[in-house]
């Protein structure tokens, strides 16, 4: 037995090498045989991961489950408001259509009112109408003697065939209208004359002829004013101006074709041309030259009511004087005081005044009385009046002296002043709109309307374009009526307030103005002018010295 090598053997064994492989070798070892308690740490490990897992698919199902729930509740709350929006967009639209059905409806009712109103302002006879009349026989119209004879039966006679004669001239309006008769005279110098010149047997005739005139008819009247000088003239165009001014009265008829001396008031109230298509002179007698000449629409409503023919000889002498048999004339009935004929035979025309006194002793101022020898010889020059002439009860001997006629001066009367605005603005466009229509304005009626103050100030929306929607709650006047020129002058003022939309407004009737009206000559007057730089023309100069405010 050899025992060398085993000392060699141990030594190896004690080695710390040997020893830390020996180690590894039983980790190893164990490692391959893993016991059950790994298995159940590693088993908690997994199941631990899975319980995070599932919380965290928890939490993402239960987030989303939220998010859900709230989009739902918005979508449907939306989708009502959507509902609730086409339902209100369907009743807008009905609404709009309704109101637009009836702003048509409306509009041709207002259009309509407007053509009628036109139409009876404008056509000559309408559903009223006045009837003027300076004289019981319209100084030369004088009523036929078959109706002055009979007293208070030829009253009425007259009446009714003067109201029928008129009603023929009305047309389809006939029924509707209501004929109103004045005539106005001295009633009596007036039966005195007549008397004298034989167209009534007594002065009392004339005065029962009057009753009966106005018996005819509630609106037809004889009117006696007495032997006051220039009563039954002023009268009579007192009486013309109030139903001039009357909105119920849509035309007047006067009779006064003979008188010459009447042609300034014609000229007064035929400026405006809306009362021009209101007053027509009735012929009966041709018309005077001084009348014709004013271009008053002339209608001869009948030869069987009134003469149309002058009375007695009408020499060239005078057409006063007496006939071959030493009757005297007729003389002229008129309610104006003495009137005058037609300018050829007229006797100092230009002496005469409506109103004149006829005689000393108070006889009528209707009449034409005749000169005696001692007037016509101390007043022998054309300067002979009617304030000279006296009036006996016999017939006055015939006049022997020739008296020349006298042309007739009319009475001049200033003339409307219009002036056009706003003034022309050559080679300048402000914009898409344009320049605003020009108005043509009276001086006279626009300074009228500027001096109104406070509450007297005229609402524009009221007088433009209809009844004020503010009513009792607006600040201006809504009761007062303008005439055509103060309407136009109210347009004139709204348009220098500027219109919200400048030239951007599509509405083609704006009141409002759309550049500054004011410029005249490269200078806007208006010293507190509302209108911005670009509404003026380039290079304006403005008396407002805060006009860039306005921008």
């Amino acid at each position: 037995m050899v025992m060398l090598g085993s000392p060699c053997l141990r030594a190896d064994q004690s080695h710390p090498d040997f020893l830390k492989k020996k180690k590894e070798k039983k980790k190893k070892k164990n490692k391959a045989r893993p016991n059950v308690v790994d298995f159940v740490q590693r088993f908690h490990k997994l199941q631990q991961q899975h319980e995070t897992g599932d919380t965290l698919i928890r939490d993402l199902l239960v987030y989303c489950d939220r998010v859900e729930t709230s989009l739902r509740l918005q979508n449907k709350k939306l989708s009502e408001e959507l509902q609730m929006c086409k339902f209100n967009l369907t009743d807008t639209i009905n609404e709009r259509r309704d109101l637009l059905h009836q702003l048509q409806t409306q509009e041709a009712n207002t259009n309509w009112l407007i053509d009628e109103n036109k139409s009876l302002k404008v056509s000559h006879y309408s559903s009223w109408l006045a009837k003027r009349t300076p004289g019981a026989d319209f100084g030369w119209h004088k009523f036929r003697e078959q109706w002055t004879r009979q007293g208070f039966a030829g009253g009425k006679k007259a009446a009714h065939a003067l109201r029928e004669a008129i009603a023929e001239q009305c047309g389809d309006r006939a029924d509707d209208i209501e004929i109103v008769c004045k005539v106005v005279t001295n009633m009596g110098g007036l039966g005195k004359a007549l008397s004298r010149g034989g167209s009534v047997d007594s002065a009392a005739d004339i005065r029962d002829f009057a009753a009966g005139f106005s018996h005819a008819y509630p609106s037809f009247d004889f009117v006696d004013v007495g032997g006051v000088p220039d009563g039954a003239s002023v009268k009579l165009k007192d009486n013309t101006r109030w139903h001039l001014r009357n909105q119920n009265c849509k035309h007047i008829l006067l009779g006064i074709s003979h008188d010459a001396s009447y042609a300034p008031f014609l000229e007064e109230i035929l400026e405006d041309e809306s009362t021009r298509q209101c007053i027509t002179v009735i012929e009966g007698v041709p018309v005077a030259h001084e009348l014709a000449v004013t271009d008053v629409k002339v209608m001869d409503i009948g030869r069987s009511l009134f003469r149309c023919e002058h009375p007695g000889n009408t020499s060239s002498t005078s057409s006063h004087s007496s006939n071959s048999s030493g009757n005297s004339l007729y003389p002229a009935w008129t309610s104006g005081g003495t009137r005058t004929t037609s300018p050829a035979t007229s006797v100092s025309s230009s002496n005469l005044t409506p109103g004149s006194s006829s005689s000393s002793n108070g006889n009528s101022t209707g009449t034409n009385s005749i000169a005696n020898n001692n007037s016509s010889s101390s007043n022998s020059s054309n300067s002979m009046s009617y304030a000279t002439v006296t009036c006996s009860g016999t017939p006055p001997p015939q006049i022997t002296v020739p008296i020349p006629p006298k042309a007739f001066n009319a009475v001049t009367r200033p003339k409307v002043q219009y002036t056009q605005m706003p003034s022309p603005q050559p080679d300048w466009n402000p914009g898409r709109r344009g320049l605003d229509e020009p108005i043509t304005v009276s001086v006279a009626a626009l300074e009228t309307i500027k001096k109104r103050r406070d509450q007297d100030k005229l609402c524009n929306n009221h007088f433009l374009r209809g009844p004020c929607t503010k009513g009792d709650a607006c600040l201006f006047s809504h009761s007062y009526r303008p005439t055509a020129d103060e309407v136009k002058a109210i347009a004139v003022l709204a348009r220098q307030n500027p219109c919200t939309a400048a030239q951007d407004c599509d509405m083609a009737e704006c009141i409002y103005g759309h550049h500054c009206p004011s410029v005249k000559d490269g200078v806007c007057c208006h010293p507190f002018c509302k209108f911005s730089e670009e509404a003026h023309p380039p290079g304006t100069k403005f008396r407002n010295c805060h006009i860039k405010s306005n921008n």
